[in-house]
């Protein structure tokens, strides 16, 4: 069943929406665990060039986060098709010689794992990883399906991969890229690895006083403001929901930050539906927080500003259906490529609009 072409735009089933991109791109993973990485509408045989396994990781993430929210059971062949998925970066994954273990901050004295691409080693890329076998993991353990690693293999894993993000704490921020052959730092600098680092510590609860000390500086100046940073909203509603940080550090980020993206909404000017739907993950994982974690999450802010971020959550929601058809958002006005990650980032944001009205066992949220 697809959502209809005659539903109007403010009458959209975001769980449907959901349930047809999960469908789709179960339809993308090959066999080697690989995604159609890109390919142009409603063609997954006119495939296009590229492929980031970065991506790779966060769609993954979002796949299992969205199930398992969602209660799907999943058939043996998407299970598997899943497995592949993490096992193709799992293949990425090494041990740096240049890191030395048992460094403080490690768990246990356990070595460092990390993401390796293209002989380098983006601190994106592993935090993604951490976020990608977090929820792959607990997946597993609620569909007992039994087809991962035992749990003391996953729990190595991710310790090491945690230790290798909390070395890389330097100078009031984090080491962004690396050579994986002798450790050289490059000047390179991403816009969203800092927030999808501390997201991959925070969703294990994973933090030095060290860390603690550099992410508190970060929210005071303000990190991510500027380009509107979704990873940033998840990482510090994170900290918010379980208390990692001080609340009077991160209440005023996550209100600066909301206040920026719903007073310039510049990005729309673009007319593409990811920008679009990066800030709509942004200012619903806030209202998620604050409306469905704790009523007294909300008191910290105003409600001036929560009413603004839901009438802007709705407006791009409505806006990112333009490019929505079968499980797929192309890019945008006069482009017709569909790609895993513009999927991911327009899927998460219904996701988590779905439990702005509802609770997660209720599904059929219409806007």
């Amino acid at each position: 069943m697809l959502v209809s072409e005659s539903r109007a735009k403010n009458q959209i089933d975001c769980t449907l929406v959901v349930r047809e991109c999960l469908e789709h791109l179960f339809r993308l993973i090959e066999p080697n665990g690989r995604f159609i990485y890109a390919h142009r509408a409603d063609q997954i045989g006119d495939q296009l060039d590229g492929y980031n396994v970065l991506r790779h990781c966060g769609t993954v993430w979002f796949m299992c986060t969205a199930i398992s929210s969602l209660h799907i059971p999943l058939s043996s062949e998407h299970r598997m098709l899943l497995a592949r998925a993490v096992k193709y970066v799992l293949k990425k994954v090494q041990e740096p010689s240049w890191n030395e273990a048992g460094l403080p901050g490690d768990e246990a004295g356990l070595p460092r794992l990390c993401l390796v691409t293209k002989e380098t080693v983006k601190l994106g890329g592993t935090g993604l990883a951490l976020l990608m076998l977090r929820s792959f993991r607990a997946l597993e353990e609620k569909q007992e399906s039994g087809i991962v690693n035992p749990s003391e293999d996953h729990d190595i894993t991710v310790a090491r991969l945690e230790n290798y993000i909390l070395s890389q704490a330097s100078n009031g921020d984090f080491i962004h890229k690396r050579n994986f052959a002798d450790g050289d730092i490059k000047t390179f600098r991403s816009d969203y690895y800092t927030g999808e680092a501390i997201y991959g510590l925070f969703q294990g609860s994973r933090i030095t006083p060290k860390v603690q000390g550099i992410v508190e500086g970060l929210l005071n100046a303000r990190y991510g403001v500027n380009v509107q940073s979704h990873w940033m909203a998840y990482a510090a509603c994170e900290a918010l929901t379980k208390g990692l940080l001080n609340p009077r550090v991160v209440v005023p980020y996550l209100t600066a930050l909301m206040e920026a993206i719903i007073g310039d909404p510049s990005y729309r000017d673009r007319q593409e539906s990811t920008p679009i739907a990066c800030r709509t993950e942004a200012l619903t994982i806030f209202l998620r927080t604050i409306i469905n974690h704790s009523p007294l999450l909300a008191l910290h802010f105003s409600p001036t500003l929560v009413r603004q971020a839901q009438e802007a959550a709705a407006e791009n929601l409505a806006l990112q259906m333009t490019w929505y058809s079968k499980g797929q958002f192309r890019k945008g006005n006069g482009n017709e490529k569909v790609q895993i990650d513009y999927i991911q980032h327009n899927a998460a944001s219904f996701l988590s609009f779905i439990y702005l009205q509802k609770g997660p066992d209720q599904e059929g949220l219409i806007l």
